[in-house]
C-alpha cells in the first residue's frame, strides 16, 4: 500500500513505513479496513476477480461491477484523481511550532559529536593498517589522505541526506525532538535533502554565518531551508 506521509509503496503486510517509518494506519483508521493500496482511506468495495478490498479512487467499473486495475478489461472506466490524493502530512503545518534554535543547535550538536567518533573509528582503521597518521593531513597529500577524507565525507553525506530524506530525522534530530520536512508537512525528496545537506556546507563557511541565520528569520529558516525549500518542525512524538 502506498505511505499515506511519504507516498512510497509498501507492501500490505507492513504496519510501518519501509522509507519514513511513520505508521501506515493512522489512528482514524482504528476498526475501519484499509483500502489494499491507499492506507489512510476506507476500502468500500472490492475487485469481483481477486477479492482485494479497494477504496472509490482504486477501484475501475465495468458494466456496474467493481476490478482491481490489475484484472480490470480494457473497457473499465477509471476515476482520476490527483498524484497527492492518498497524501497527508507528517504534520499540521498550521498548528505545529517551529523549531527554535536552541533545539537546533542541539541537533547538531549530537550529530556532530556522532560523526567525531566515526571519524575516529575511521581513523584507527586506517592507522592498523598503515601503521602512521599521515592519511590525517589536510589538505590531502598522498593517496591515503585523500582516500580517508574523501570516505569520511560521504559517509556524513549519506547519513545525513539518507536519513533526513527518509524520515526527516538524523540520530540528533530524533534527540532533540525536531523533524526536517516541507513547509507543509511532508517528507523531503532525495533531491531536496541533497540540496540541503550541500548548500548547510556554505551555511558553515562565513563562520556559520548561514546557521546564525535562524536566530533572525522569521521562520527560523537557515539558508540551507531556504534553498532546499525546507522548514524545520517541533516533532512532540519524539519528545
Amino acid at each position: 500500500m502506498t505511505c499515506p506521509q511519504c507516498g512510497t509503496l509498501n507492501t500490505n503486510e507492513r504496519d510501518d513505513c519501509v522509507r519514513c517509518k511513520n505508521k501506515l494506519h493512522r489512528p482514524e483508521m482504528v476498526g475501519k479496513i484499509a483500502c489494499a493500496n491507499h492506507a489512510n482511506r476506507e476500502a468500500t468495495t472490492s475487485c469481483a476477480a481477486c477479492g482485494t478490498r479497494l477504496c472509490l479512487a482504486c477501484a475501475v467499473t465495468a458494466n456496474g461491477v467493481d476490478f482491481c486495475e490489475t484484472d480490470a478489461p480494457a473497457n473499465a472506466i477509471r476515476v482520476s484523481h490527483s498524484e497527492d490524493y492518498e497524501r497527508v502530512p507528517v504534520v499540521d503545518a498550521t498548528t505545529t511550532t517551529h523549531a527554535g534554535f536552541g533545539s537546533r543547535m542541539t541537533a547538531l550538536v549530537i550529530d556532530s559529536l556522532l560523526i567525531f567518533a566515526a571519524a575516529m573509528v575511521l581513523a584507527l582503521l586506517f592507522w592498523l593498517l598503515s601503521q602512521n597518521v599521515d592519511f590525517l593531513s589536510f589538505p590531502p597529500q598522498s593517496g591515503a589522505s585523500w582516500a580517508y577524507w574523501t570516505l569520511l565525507f560521504l559517509g556524513v553525506a549519506a547519513y545525513t541526506i539518507l536519513l533526513i530524506a527518509m524520515n526527516g530525522q538524523t540520530v540528533g534530530k530524533q534527540v532533540a525532538g525536531i523533524i526536517v520536512l516541507q513547509p507543509n508537512g511532508h517528507v523531503l525528496s532525495l533531491r531536496a535533502s541533497a540540496i540541503r545537506f550541500f548548500v548547510s556546507l556554505i551555511s558553515a563557511l562565513p563562520i556559520g554565518l548561514g546557521f546564525w541565520w535562524a536566530l533572525w528569520d522569521k521562520n527560523s529558516h537557515t539558508w540551507h531551508d531556504k534553498a532546499a525549500n525546507t522548514t524545520v518542525f517541533r516533532w512532540e512524538e519524539s519528545a
